[in-house]
């Protein structure tokens, strides 16, 4: 939508409606695309694709729920796989992106995985269109070990390596500003 409005701004509208034409314009002339899904190593899907969601967290951007199965201190990515529909299907089916329900869409499938790799012409980031795919996300363990790996071998400097890492204990993941420093544990990284 942010690019369409470089393009045009519905201008003819009033302002509050303009951002939802220019949704309307965009799922009518978006094309679903050949996506490759990969989870913890195993191809899920490898077809043309509506949208997949990753995340960590329930809600992404205006409020949608895309990823309602997300837990945001488990470890884990939430995936949410829309196979091709219409734009029509797309735009009844607005509801479920909101309540929590997209699951509940034929086309739709939800996931858990430590390690996701989608591979897609165009891929958007946090609302940055990316042409370099494919995209991966690991796991914080499996960053981590990757870290770990790289400094032993020599690949990654002392000043790269003490980056502070703290490993949750019994509080909540939410704002690491608001998480008392008595609930943090420090991470022995030399530990065998």
């Amino acid at each position: 939508v942010r690019y369409m409005l470089q393009e045009e701004r519905g201008a003819w509208l009033p302002r509050t409606l303009q951002y939802f034409y220019l949704i309307v314009r965009c799922l009518f002339a978006y094309e679903p695309q050949r996506v490759k899904v990969v989870l913890d190593g195993v191809e899920i899907a490898d077809e043309s694709i509506y949208t997949v969601h990753v995340g960590i967290c329930r809600y992404s951007g205006g409020g949608c729920t895309m990823t309602p199965h997300a837990v945001p201190d488990d470890g884990l990515f939430a995936v949410t796989i829309i196979r091709k529909v219409s734009p029509w299907n797309a735009l009844f089916s607005t509801p479920l992106f909101y309540n929590g329900k997209i699951g509940t869409h034929p086309q739709a499938s939800q996931h858990s995985a430590k390690a996701v790799q989608v591979s897609a012409t165009l891929v958007e980031l946090d609302g940055e269109l990316e042409t370099a795919a494919p995209v991966s996300a690991d796991s914080e363990e499996a960053r981590f070990a990757q870290m770990i790996e790289k400094f032993k071998q020599g690949s990654m400097s002392d000043a790269e390596f003490k980056i502070p890492t703290y490993k949750r204990t019994e509080v909540g993941l939410y704002d690491i500003t608001t998480m008392p420093e008595k609930a943090w544990q420090t991470t022995d990284l030399f530990a065998e």
